[in-house]
């Protein structure tokens, strides 16, 4: 997918293989041989090129369709599997409290400087 986008992003801003490597201070081999997929870039270099096209390294890869550079102040949504969420109010009150002191303990664990029993926050 990498590849194919790349060639669609160049093409569309009407460049040759030969000014994006010189953009890039790459060997317009090497810029070719991303486009065909017979090599990858690196994160810096996928970086990069999604600065440069003004898309993000999502679009780049093809994880989404929206070549829009996501907003680095919004953070991206948490999918969550449906059977692992669990409606508290239906949980017995023993288990309501024990649900809500592990997740009280795990705001607090990542404050304290060393984590909490040996444990690191994450």
């Amino acid at each position: 997918m990498l590849n194919v986008r790349l060639r669609e992003l160049r093409e569309a801003k009407g460049l040759s293989n030969k000014a994006i490597a010189i953009d890039f201070s790459i060997h317009e081999t090497t810029y070719g041989k991303y486009e065909l997929g017979h090599r990858k870039p690196d994160i810096e270099m996928l970086q990069k090129f999604a600065d440069y096209f003004d898309c993000s390294v999502d679009y780049l890869i093809g994880r989404t369709d929206n070549p829009a550079p996501s907003d680095s102040s919004t953070p991206a949504p948490i999918k969550v599997q449906e059977q692992n969420v669990i409606d508290l109010n239906e949980l017995s009150p023993i288990a309501k409290t024990i649900v809500e002191n592990v997740v009280d303990m795990d705001r607090n664990v990542k404050d304290l400087p060393h984590g909490y029993g040996g444990l690191q926050p994450t």
